[in-house]
């Protein structure tokens, strides 16, 4: 279900009285609901992979959020091959959860080597020596 539009100059939403409180567009439930049913790309919505559920797959927005980066970069690890996604026909990409932690462990794992790396090369070239 998706909120209804309104004619008028200025653009409006119409919205339903759900226990109390106004709502416009899908509850969490209806979307959640929606998302594990059928995963046909009918509307060019996200596509759920498979075997997965809501919970187990990430937005590239959600990705570059758990990673500190940008949205952009998220596409060019994806289209590089180095974070593996699944995409609609649109285009619009969904990584795995598991995923997405995997890689941020390996990127974690590779940033603390680089900087053992820089530590034992500056001590040996003698730059945190003794200082008076």
């Amino acid at each position: 279900m998706t909120p209804a539009s309104l004619s008028g100059a200025q653009p409006k939403l119409a919205g339903r009285l759900i226990n109390g409180k106004f709502v416009v567009g899908q509850t969490d439930d209806e979307r959640y609901q929606r998302w594990e049913s059928e995963a046909v790309d009918d509307a060019g919505l996200l596509t759920v992979p498979t075997g997965m559920n809501m919970s187990q797959i990430m937005t590239v927005a959600e990705v570059a959020a758990m990673l500190n980066v940008s949205p952009a970069y998220v596409v060019a690890l994806i289209r590089d091959g180095r974070l593996p996604a699944s995409a609609n026909a649109n285009g619009t990409h969904t990584v795995a959860r598991r995923d997405a932690k995997a890689y941020r462990l390996e990127a974690k794992r590779r940033g603390r080597k680089a900087l053992e790396e820089l530590a034992r090369v500056s001590q040996e070239a003698g730059i945190y020596g003794k200082q008076k």
